[in-house]
């Protein structure tokens, strides 16, 4: 019976390791593109957030440009190339859920990063979100 509690831990530590992070509480940096205070990166989020909340799948690679103003908030998204409009509107939704640090911006600024997605596709693929 000692087992169950070792069992009992051992399950929830798991389960919250493939937990996705909540980045509520922390700002991504625009040059590392990685939230304070965690070991995560923008594109594992939107890559995350995709593989949980969308039916998006199959193979892609854009450059995404985002423009935050000097609050860390983004006021304009758009993916530069990739032909996954799936992937592309998912994307889109998501970034805003991003605050940014925007610790010398007078105004506002443009950042742009890369994402690559290869979602294994099973049955039909690249539903709308």
């Amino acid at each position: 019976m000692k087992t169950f509690p070792v069992i009992l831990l051992i399950t929830i530590i798991s389960i919250s390791a493939f937990a996705q992070m909540d980045i509520s509480d922390s700002k991504a940096d625009r040059k590392t593109f990685a939230f304070d205070n965690m070991d995560y990166t923008v594109q594992q989020f939107l890559i995350d957030e995709i593989e949980e909340n969308t039916k998006c799948c199959g193979e892609s690679s854009m450059i995404i440009k985002v423009e935050i103003d000097n609050t860390g908030s983004v006021i304009g998204v758009k993916p530069t190339n990739g032909d996954n409009f799936c992937y592309q509107k998912s994307i889109m939704e998501n970034v805003r859920k991003i605050k940014w640090d925007a610790s010398g911006i007078e105004k506002s600024e443009v950042i742009n990063f890369e994402i690559k997605l290869d979602i294994a596709c099973t049955g039909t693929t690249n539903h709308n979100p």
